[in-house]
């Protein structure tokens, strides 16, 4: 919401009539906008990638404590190494 925020407060400079804060010409102030914009999209996309995968996880983590799915680990068992050689 921050960046469709400044956005927006950058558009309405331009539609006064006046350059923001940090923008030296109008095509400075265009590109703050698009970026803006970009940002805020990159930020919903990783958003909603989160909730996909809590909501994925949920729903395995949900099977397994209900006894609907047998809980397999799919890790390597842990090998402990007698010495270190040399290099390590």
């Amino acid at each position: 919401l921050g960046f469709l925020s400044h956005a927006a407060t950058v558009q309405s400079k331009l539609d006064a009539g006046l350059l923001p804060a940090g923008a030296m010409s109008l095509t400075d102030a265009s590109r703050i906008i698009t970026n803006d914009r970009v940002d805020a999209a990159v930020a919903a996309f990783f958003l909603a990638s989160v909730i996909v995968i809590v909501a994925a996880s949920a729903r395995e983590w949900w099977a397994v404590l209900s006894g609907r799915k047998a809980a397999i680990s799919s890790e390597v068992a842990f090998q402990p190494r007698a010495a270190f050689a040399a290099g390590d």
